[in-house]
């Protein structure tokens, strides 16, 4: 191993990938590129890629000699045990982000990352979610604070994180009894990692209101094709690097969210017999104004 490949960087990014993605990797892997944290390293890990996927992470690897690809035949599931092997034997990052290859990063994600992760070993940030009309709302939200094991029970360890939110240190990783394994058949890959580092009692995480990942969720799996989702990715990917671009899809998200709990306001429910207002109106009409008015 040469003396660069042993060298420390502040961050490891996994982005797994499997056949016929060759559409979508420019996109989503020149996201990563473009971070405002350079030092980082990204790990492809092929689960059963095509020859024309593989020749695009290659000619990728030729630009970037932070790309790593890790080419292996198809596995069980989504190739878990691929991720693993990466991340406990070949990782230099001090800490682990992740990323599909159907979604983008915003260019300050491993930059916010980093800096949570230095109190924290666990880290949940926020994602906007790009609709297929293209309008922009937040994504699942999490519980917004802070938790350790020791404070027992909390909302944040049952929530539903999705895979390009998650961060957490490679120090914490390498404490847990298994990582990343082949998963059930009834769980979704990363619920049933993330419920492994909720359930261990070095936990210490934290859930911020950063919107740093553009979700594209397009269909139940498979879902849309890798050509329908790269021209997706096409018409948002070119305002990454634009500041304004990034505030504008946060201010759109949040007045999509405040429109949604407008709604809400709007509607009445039945406790026992009697007609309660959900919200008070005015409360949500005066917050909006406020925001418009901001920007």
């Amino acid at each position: 191993m040469s003396d660069r490949m042993r060298m420390k960087v502040k961050a490891t990014v996994i982005l797994p990938t499997t056949k016929e993605r060759a559409p979508v990797l420019p996109y989503s892997i020149g996201s990563i590129l473009q971070q405002t944290e350079k030092e980082i390293e990204i790990f492809v890990i092929g689960d059963g890629v095509d020859e024309a996927t593989r020749l695009v992470i290659q000619g990728l690897m030729l630009k970037d000699d932070r790309i790593r690809f890790f080419d292996h035949p198809k596995g069980d599931r989504r190739g878990e045990t691929y991720r693993h092997q990466a991340l406990s034997e070949e990782a230099r990052g001090e800490i682990v982000c992740y990323l599909l290859d159907r979604d983008l990063m915003l260019p300050n994600h491993i930059e916010l990352m980093y800096a949570h992760l230095q109190e924290h070993n666990f880290c949940i940030h926020t994602s906007l979610s790009v609709l297929e009309n293209h309008d922009i709302e937040f994504a699942r939200k999490p519980f917004f604070g802070y938790y350790s094991h020791a404070d027992g029970p909390s909302p944040a360890t049952k929530g539903y994180y999705l895979f390009s939110q998650v961060g957490h240190t490679l120090e914490f990783y390498k404490e847990l009894p298994y990582g990343w394994r082949v998963t059930p058949s009834s769980f979704p890959t990363d619920i049933y990692m993330w419920k492994q580092f909720m359930a261990h009692r070095s936990l210490n995480l934290t859930s911020t209101q950063d919107p740093t990942i553009l979700y594209f969720k397009r269909g139940d799996h498979p879902g849309w094709s890798a050509e329908r989702r790269a021209r997706d990715l096409a018409k948002f990917y070119p305002l990454m690097t634009s500041d304004k671009a990034v505030q504008d899809f946060q201010r759109l998200a949040t007045l999509n969210l405040l429109k949604e709990r407008e709604r809400l306001a709007s509607e009445t429910i039945i406790i026992k017999g009697k007609t309660l207002s959900h919200l008070p109106g005015r409360i949500i009409q005066k917050l909006k104004t406020l925001f418009v008015k901001r920007w």
